[in-house]
């Protein structure tokens, strides 16, 4: 299963500390949580969708990702996961194909 980060609206809340980051790459602990999750999971493939200020540089930085790219994952089931996210541990294990995760009604 492929992993696609995101930020949503609500990201806009974490400036200014991510402001020149994709708030899925803020540290919390030892680990941001993209680390924690590829980590985890080792995903065959891995993207992100993220500001288009950021992305040239966000891409250079991770050219093994795809950042944007809209359609690089239609081939094959992807698990989108919230840049704003703070997993407990084993976060993603409980995740099933074709079902959202809500927290407080976000998505």
């Amino acid at each position: 299963m492929n992993i696609v980060f995101f930020e949503d609206t609500g990201a806009a809340g974490l400036h200014p500390v991510a402001l020149m980051r994709p708030v899925f790459e803020l540290i919390c602990g030892q680990f941001c949580l993209r680390e924690r999750i590829l980590r985890a999971h080792a995903p065959p493939r891995w993207g992100a969708f993220v500001r288009s200020c950021i992305a040239e540089t966000y891409r250079e930085q991770h050219a093994e990702a795809h950042i944007n790219e809209f359609n690089a994952f239609n081939d094959q089931p992807t698990t989108l996961v919230n840049g704003r996210w703070l997993p407990l541990s084993g976060g993603l294990d409980q995740a099933r194909e074709r079902h959202a995760g809500f927290v407080d009604g976000t998505l």
